[in-house]
C-alpha cells in the first residue's frame, strides 16, 4: 500500500513565509547539535561527561543537543577542542570572481619570488 502525505495548506502558507535564511540557521543549528551528538557515541561519552569536560552545566549541554541553540564560532570551537574533533567544516578553496580564482597574499608572494629566480615561464 501506497504511503500518502497531507499537507495542511495553513501550514504550507505559513513556512513559505519563513525567511530562507531562518530555515538555514535552524538546520544548520540542528546539523551541528546531531554531529556533537555523534562525537560523543564515537568518545562513549554521555552530555554530562562533555558538561564536565567543558565546565559547562548538564542543562547547557542539553541545550545545545536541542538543535535550538546558536553556536557561535567560540563554543564550536571550544567543543571541537574538547572532543578533539572537527563539528564544523569550511572550505578551503575561492570561487572564482569574474573567472579569475582569488589568490591569498602568501601565494601571490610565492608566484612572484618564483618568477623573478626562474624567470616567467613562455
Amino acid at each position: 500500500m501506497a504511503t500518502v502525505y497531507y499537507s495542511d495548506p495553513l501550514f504550507d502558507e505559513l513556512y513559505a513565509k519563513i525567511p530562507d535564511d531562518s530555515k538555514r540557521m535552524s538546520a544548520h543549528s540542528f546539523a551541528i547539535a546531531v554531529r556533537i551528538g555523534d562525537a560523543l557515541l564515537r568518545k562513549g561519552w554521555s552530555k554530562t561527561d562533555l558538561a564536565n569536560a567543558m565546565g559547562k552545566k548538564a542543562a547547557e549541554i542539553s541545550k545545545w543537543m536541542s538543535g535550538q541553540h546558536n553556536f557561535t564560532i567560540e563554543t564550536i570551537a571550544k567543543i571541537e577542542a574538547v572532543l578533539g574533533e572537527d563539528i564544523i567544516s569550511v572550505k578551503k578553496y575561492r570561487k572564482p570572481v569574474n573567472g579569475y580564482a582569488q589568490m591569498s597574499a602568501d601565494k601571490r608572494k610565492y608566484l612572484s619570488d618564483t618568477k623573478e629566480k626562474y624567470g616567467k615561464k613562455k
